[in-house]
């Protein structure tokens, strides 16, 4: 579009002033116009082709010849009652619109509200009950502010969080990959970035004490002046510190959650079924690899007897996740029909 007929179109906006669903129809210069102008333009095409230059005739052949003459004109005039009447029928269809967009508006400030009051009041109770980690009792410090992450579009009437769905979808993809790879400590060490990226973007602290670099230092369960703890593989330790930082993933989960219950099923059916793979994958994965990987059992052994330790333990548990494939909609429809673990 030219810059002269955007010019003219703001001028023809500014002059008729266009349909305003906050004034009355009266108020409406663009009604006025569409009422006024076809009459005007009669009276002015009957004076230009000289219809008042008539005689004057009172009889009744004066009346039929003023009106042979003039029925022309009369249509012209006649237009302004269905053009006004389709303006008043556009002002009044702008206005319920706009009527039924403020509605919507305030009926999602309010329902937006009382989520949040649900959801505060549930996590409080959620949290109170039993130990939910340390993430939840993070989030339940503050909990309108983590409302606002975990539902951002709340009071716009979504509660749907496409960015961490897809987080959470990714992380239980990259499970199903570390199952499927045993000994790929790449494929460990995506898992916890995974995890990092949840927290991240609930600004929630991991709360785990050790770093990954202490993962691998495996000591006595009583250390004595000359115990000394054994550094294992790389491979290992990387497992180590995900068994400990992965549990801490399931309760922000939980805690969504508990908002999705009450607004979306599908996605707090989805949180829910996410929870639990982790859950099984925590227990009958990670802690199969890592529960005799103690002192003990590691002292004597060189770093490849110990990778060939942690190959077996993978080996052990990797029929129960061969058949899901790397396709998280398996594990979930598995875990919903009990046919996983």
């Amino acid at each position: 579009m030219k810059i002269k007929d955007i010019h003219m179109m703001k001028l023809w906006k500014k002059s008729v002033n266009g349909v305003n669903e906050k004034y009355g129809l009266l108020a409406h210069r663009l009604f006025w116009l569409c009422v006024l102008g076809p009459i005007l333009s009669a009276v002015f095409l009957a004076w230009f082709y000289g219809l008042f230059s008539l005689p004057f005739d009172r009889s009744l052949s004066g009346v039929e010849n003023f009106y042979q003459r003039a029925k022309v004109f009369l249509g012209v005039a006649a237009l302004s009652i269905p053009i006004g009447a389709t303006f008043a029928r556009v002002h009044s269809s702008s206005q319920n619109a706009r009527n039924i967009v403020s509605s919507t508006e305030q009926n999602n400030f309010r329902n937006a509200l009382d989520h949040a009051q649900f959801f505060e009041e549930q996590l409080s109770s959620h949290c109170k009950q039993k130990e939910k980690g340390m993430a939840a009792y993070h989030m339940n410090k503050d909990p309108f502010f983590h409302y606002k992450l975990l539902f951002p579009e709340s009071m716009n009437g979504s509660f749907e969080n496409n960015k961490l769905e897809g987080i959470v979808d990714q992380l239980l993809i990259h499970i199903s990959r570390h199952c499927s790879q045993p000994g790929d400590i790449t494929a460990a060490k995506k898992i916890n970035d995974k995890i990092e990226e949840v927290f991240q973007y609930l600004e929630t602290p991991i709360f785990i004490g050790w770093q990954r670099k202490n993962a691998r230092l495996i000591t006595p369960g009583y250390l004595s002046v000359e115990d000394t703890s054994f550094e294992t593989t790389e491979n290992i330790g990387e497992n180590l510190h995900l068994y400990n930082l992965i549990g801490e993933a399931i309760s922000p989960l939980k805690v969504w959650k508990i908002g999705l219950d009450l607004v979306d099923h599908n996605t707090a059916y989805f949180i829910n079924q996410a929870a639990s793979i982790i859950e099984d994958y925590e227990t009958n994965f990670l802690s199969k690899v890592v529960e005799n990987l103690d002192f003990e059992s590691l002292k004597d052994l060189d770093s490849d007897e110990a990778d060939r330790v942690l190959h077996q333990k993978y080996i052990e548990c990797l029929d129960l996740y061969k058949s899901k494939g790397n396709s998280i909609k398996l594990w979930v429809d598995a875990v919903a029909t009990d046919q996983c673990f």
